[in-house]
């Protein structure tokens, strides 16, 4: 019968039971020594061999202690085989304990169910019933070796032989449950350990920002978007650390804990250039706060729009551009007719100019669905607004006037598309300028804006300027003041704003005048 040279890896129940059996050998042992040393029953235990019962205890003890001192200080690992082996000695020392007392009759005997016992916890398979075995071996022999026989001794002896057998057996099968039972639960708790593992990762990689705050106000996860959004370059303490470490945020989430409905916040952090979009849920006693970059979220916004737009140009370019071109076919072969009167020349006319109304109205909606996203690149505003206007000029024949306030006015946009607007601003302001007062000078004011910082450009023209009441109307779709317009100018001119994240608003230029400002984002923001 061979025996496993396997490591035992002892799971933390095998481990204390491990620790309690240590204590329990050499609190067995030194109790046993004392009481003979001190008298106490002496007529029980070294009562057919003293001498022997005494050296056998003290080498008993010595050798518990040894033990119980090694598994202080090492890790506690053993093999089939040194489980095995620890409990022959123990079987031994408990048998020369039982034979110099004078066998069964003292009681001693039932020492060896603990040590078979603990053992069959440890080793597995067929090899425990060898220590019932031997334990049974060393028994009657001791019985038969005591001067005279008693017979009563002997069959004790054989009882507790055959009970070991019968005790070995059902608690292997205890213990092999046991072990199927710690096996599942620590393949559960790895797994778990592997999940864990991985939400962190998912986490830690998401472009979302995720900070996990306790119900103590300290924040357990941040994840690395968190940090950038946050614009945090300090060395943060070590998780948990309190919300004082981020006193920005934990305003908001004080205000936020005033009033839980309230909806996710757009800021802007000091010395911060983007705009976040930060929401907070409440999680049992934590609360989850996601931090998001508004021009994502807005860009995706966009696509949206202009995937819906896409299908309804589609869908006008077929049902009415058709039907328009042979309406304005129709026309022209009309206006050639000798047999047309005078009277009704006018009206073909009139038939002609709406006919390219409309056609401008087409030709703007396809405008807005042919977008591409915006094109970011850097642009220094004087530069590009000087250059502008000398294209403009050549290219219409209006004055356009241009003049800056500051120097290095740095930005990011979509050049192209930044033009659009400025051509759409400039066009409207030459059309109004020259129909109110006959003059159709326009003018450029470059400036860093005093609230913000950032880079403006005032669009000033002569006009009559736009009323209060209109305001709120002149950039929804289809909305205008002028008889040939089309109503998507300025609706345009919005879109692309804001694709470029460029804000625009109407503000007085001078008593009784107003002009449209482009108010430019930080390049920093829009370049990372």
């Amino acid at each position: 019968m061979g025996i496993s040279a396997e490591v035992i890896r002892l799971p933390e129940s095998s481990l204390r039971i491990l620790r309690v059996f240590s204590y329990y050998r050499f609190a067995l042992s030194a109790l046993l020594l004392a009481m003979f040393s001190s008298g106490f029953s002496r007529d029980i235990f070294g009562s057919y061999e003293p001498k022997m019962f005494f050296y056998t205890a003290a080498a008993y003890c010595l050798l518990s202690s040894f033990s119980l001192l090694r598994l202080w200080l090492q890790a506690p690992t053993a093999r089939t085989e040194q489980v095995f082996a620890t409990t022959v000695v123990d079987l031994i020392f408990i048998s020369l304990l039982c034979y110099s007392s004078g066998g069964t009759s003292s009681g001693l005997g039932y020492l060896f169910f603990i040590s078979v016992i603990t053992a069959s916890l440890f080793i597995q398979g067929q090899i425990h019933y060898a220590l019932a075995a031997i334990a049974s071996i060393f028994l009657l022999t001791g019985e038969l070796l005591i001067i005279p026989i008693d017979p009563r001794n002997v069959f004790s002896a054989g009882a507790i032989g055959a009970l070991l057998f019968l005790v070995s057996g059902i608690f292997q099968n205890v213990s092999r449950r046991l072990h199927l039972s710690e096996a599942a639960a620590l393949t559960q708790a790895e797994h778990a350990r592997y999940l864990e593992q991985l939400t962190h990762r998912i986490v830690a990689r998401l472009y979302t920002g995720i900070v996990v705050v306790n119900e103590h106000k300290q924040v357990e996860i941040i994840n690395e978007s968190a940090k950038h959004l946050l614009n945090i370059e300090k060395h943060l303490p070590e998780l948990p650390f309190s919300m004082e470490v981020l006193p920005e945020l934990q305003d908001l989430l004080l205000k936020w804990l005033e009033r839980p409905q309230a909806s996710a916040q757009i800021i802007q952090l000091a010395n911060n250039p983007q705009e976040l979009r930060i929401g907070f849920v409440q999680q049992g006693e934590d609360i989850l706060i996601f931090i998001d970059d508004n021009r994502q979220i807005h860009n995706q916004a966009q696509q949206l729009k202009l995937a819906s737009l896409g299908r309804l140009t589609a869908s006008i370019a077929h049902e009415i551009r058709n039907p328009l071109g042979a309406l304005s076919h129709a026309n022209q072969l009309l206006q050639e007719s000798t047999e047309i009167h005078e009277a009704d020349k006018r009206l073909t006319e009139i038939i002609d100019n709406h006919c390219l109304r409309v056609n401008g109205i087409i030709e703007s909606v396809l405008q807005l669905s042919r977008r591409q996203t915006a094109n970011i690149s850097s642009v220094e505003l004087n530069l590009w607004c000087s250059e502008f206007c000398k294209r403009y000029s050549s290219e219409k024949g209006a004055f356009i006037g241009s003049h800056s306030l500051a120097e290095n006015l740095n930005s990011a946009f979509d050049q192209h598309q930044m033009s659009q607007v400025l051509s759409n601003l400039v066009d409207n302001g030459v059309r109004y300028g020259e129909e109110h007062s006959g003059n159709a000078k326009i003018e450029l004011v470059l400036d860093l804006d005093k609230e913000t910082g950032r880079p403006i450009i005032d669009i000033i023209d002569s006009g009559p300027g736009i009323s209060e009441s209109e305001r709120g109307k002149i950039f929804e779709p289809f909305y205008t003041t002028h008889h040939a317009g089309s109503g998507l100018g300025l609706y345009l001119v919005k879109e692309l704003c804001e694709a470029n994240q460029v804000s625009i608003i109407i503000k007085e230029s001078r008593p009784g005048h107003n002009c449209f400002r482009l108010r430019f984002p930080d390049p920093e923001a829009l370049l990372q």
